[in-house]
């Protein structure tokens, strides 16, 4: 069955407090316990799998190449490896889950960080694998810190969705239509200046991306951007045309790959961008 209201306020109710002994583990993939133990019926695709109850769990912090039920042949690169990696990765079709800021999508998929039995963390397995990326969607942090820097190792290592086309970052001087999703995008940073209480990162004298002190998260506000002028960066941002420039925005650390983390961004950086 599909969760209710009901059900998610029993859930909050329960878990309220499990939520405050999770908060020292941010920084890596580990669970000092879960909230429950569920059995799967069917695995759907990288990071998503139904339980025997009819509920859909969604993985949060990730996001897997889609596949195409209709067509598998239309189907994302690597999409159905990713499906068939999360299969190995369960075992005795059973699987614990550790329950994030949200409880539910738009989808009413169940959202949730999941480990196997014998303590893996999915999330962190298919990241490493380079079957995903990670994502952080809504207030849902826990753990991103873990599956950002499992990236970080994949993408150096040039694994799985890192070497494809459809995952390398786009040259930033190549923004031309209006993108409302985040998108990587690739450049070096031309200048970076201030006005009012934004601070301005130009890549390839083209993209002025803004980070807000009033919007922007800790980490960013403390951020020296002016070490990054003549280096490459990749910055993940919703691109939009205003007063003649087109801009994006910066708001959270995980939208930012500098040349220190990503060694590739300096050495070969053809294998991670579309000219």
């Amino acid at each position: 069955m599909n969760l209710t209201i009901l059900q998610i306020s029993q859930i909050i109710l329960t878990y309220c407090c499990v939520f405050i002994s999770f908060s020292g583990f941010a920084d890596t993939c580990k669970a000092r316990q879960y909230h429950s133990q569920v059995e799967i019926s069917q695995v759907i695709d990288g990071d998503t799998f139904r339980l025997t109850s009819g509920q859909s769990v969604r993985l949060i912090g990730i996001n897997t190449p889609e596949i195409n039920h209709k067509n598998l042949a239309d189907s994302e690169p690597l999409a159905r490896e990713a499906k068939a990696y999360l299969s190995e990765l369960i075992i005795n079709d059973k699987v614990n889950l550790v329950l994030d800021s949200e409880l539910v999508d738009k989808y009413n998929r169940m959202l949730a960080h999941v480990f196997n039995t014998k303590g893996e963390n999915l999330q962190q397995a298919l990241i490493a694998k380079g079957y995903a990326d990670a994502r952080v969607y809504g207030d849902n942090k826990k753990y991103w810190r873990c599956y950002f820097n499992t990236e970080l190792k994949a993408r150096n290592q040039h694994l799985g969705i890192w070497q494809h086309k459809k995952w390398k970052a786009t040259l930033a001087n190549k923004a031309r239509a209006k993108i409302n999703f985040d998108k990587a995008w690739f450049g070096y940073v031309s200048r970076v200046f201030r006005k009012d209480t934004t601070t301005w990162m130009v890549l390839e004298n083209h993209l002025y991306v803004g980070i807000s002190d009033l919007e922007s998260d800790l980490f960013l506000k403390h951020f020296n951007f002016d070490q990054l002028v003549g280096k490459n960066v990749i910055v993940e941002t919703k691109v939009a045309y205003k007063d003649k420039k087109w801009r994006g925005e910066l708001r959270d650390i995980w939208q930012l790959f500098t040349p220190s983390q990503l060694s590739l961004l300096e050495k070969t950086p053809e294998l991670i961008y579309t000219k």
